[in-house]
């Protein structure tokens, strides 16, 4: 079983790789099996076409589902800035008007478990699965 930490890792890493559907199939994320059973392919293994999908769209939903929020929190608005809008840490930093080592310290973690939260939230739900599922 993985710990807490090991999953956030390895959601960050899958993060890092979000444009290259080669290598995103080979994170240790798409290997989740809740992430490969839902999204596998012929093959029997998650596409990294399929991953992709599935955190555009659990991406796009959670930031989405905040955007009415005032303030807006700020892991969401670094999960906007970092990944949807693929910006650089430092410029994402900028924006936010922290230090890169303040908002890694602080907001990178709480963001990546608001965003492994909803992943695990929306398994039995399976409206974001349906979507990634799509072409």
């Amino acid at each position: 079983m993985r710990s807490s930490s090991q999953l956030l890792r390895e959601l960050a890493g899958a993060l890092t790789k979000l444009d290259d559907p080669h290598a995103l199939a080979q994170t240790a994320f798409a290997a989740w099996e809740t992430i490969s059973i839902q999204l596998e392919d012929v093959d029997g293994e998650a596409s990294g076409r399929s991953v992709n999908r599935l955190l555009h769209t659990a991406l796009e939903q959670l930031v989405e589902s905040h955007r009415k929020s005032s303030p807006v929190p700020i892991e969401i608005q670094y999960l906007d800035l970092r990944y949807r809008q693929n910006l650089h840490a430092k410029v994402v930093a900028k924006e936010l008007g922290y230090s890169r080592e303040h908002l890694s310290r602080f907001y990178r973690n709480r963001a990546l478990q608001m965003l492994a939260d909803f992943l695990l939230g929306t398994v039995a739900e399976s409206e974001i699965w349906q979507g990634a599922q799509q072409p």
